[in-house]
């Protein structure tokens, strides 16, 4: 209430990748807000990220009851072998089945994917456009495989030589930070692996994005207060809970 009171707010979005990884946890924060509701001039609208392997049908309506209007899902890959090299709990079969819960509920779903990984052929590719078409997300992010130091994934590129460059120490070149330069040794080569990181980003974009910004701009008055906002010379958007990262990329 604080929020709502002082600043304006409308709507929150919560940046935690384990939001969903207490289904008990996450009941009682909808039940909270479902009492705060009463309390409110309006109602708030929240997002979250989630798991594949952590989304319930019986979860997932309760929190859009509760004002959730989009889920981000890190889903990484398609392919069966990818996800197995990256020690993921889920394979493609629940991808799909994460998807059509998705849609049967009626959430929007942003969602990022990795390419790169050491052994990643053109059919592994494949099986993840695949899975992209089966989510329809209505934005996409795509990275290249940038294990970090500390990651079990750095330690088995150290071990395996796989780093293209060894002689240059991570923490020294943020370029290597930024998921979009290949890294590692791969069968793909490192031009069509950017091209192929382009290539599925974009084919997300056009009347999928219509899906998320409907998602926030559905409810009354919220387009109206986030056009006072902006107008104001100098004022700070308060309160606006965009996924901007989706909007600049229109």
């Amino acid at each position: 209430t604080y929020l709502v009171r002082e600043y304006g707010v409308r709507g929150l979005y919560f940046v935690d990748e384990n939001f969903t990884l207490s289904p008990a946890w996450v009941e009682e924060f909808c039940d909270g807000l479902d009492r705060l509701g009463d309390h409110l001039p309006a109602r708030l609208i929240w997002g979250c990220f989630t798991r594949i392997d952590t989304l319930e049908e019986k979860l997932l309506v309760q929190m859009k009851r509760s004002g959730l209007c989009q889920v981000l899902v890190g889903v990484e890959s398609g392919s069966d072998r990818v996800l197995a090299y990256y020690r993921k709990n889920y394979r493609q079969a629940d991808i799909l089945a994460a998807a059509a819960l998705l849609r049967r509920v009626g959430v929007p779903c942003v969602a990022s994917f990795i390419v790169g990984a050491p052994d990643e052929t053109r059919e592994d590719v494949a099986q993840t456009e695949y899975a992209i078409r089966a989510l329809k997300p209505a934005h996409l992010s795509v990275g290249i495989l940038t294990p970090y130091p500390g990651s079990p994934l750095y330690e088995r590129a150290l071990r395996e030589n796989l780093f293209v460059h060894p002689d240059v120490p991570f923490a020294e070149n943020w370029a290597h930070k930024s998921a979009r330069l290949p890294l590692l040794r791969t069968v793909l080569p490192p031009d069509e692996l950017q091209g192929i990181a382009r290539r599925l980003e974009q084919s997300a974009r056009g009347p999928n994005r219509w899906v998320l910004l409907s998602s926030f701009f559905r409810h009354p008055g919220y387009l109206l207060r986030l056009l006072l906002v902006f107008r104001r010379p100098g004022a700070r958007c308060r309160g606006v809970a965009l996924d901007f990262h989706a909007v600049l990329h229109f």
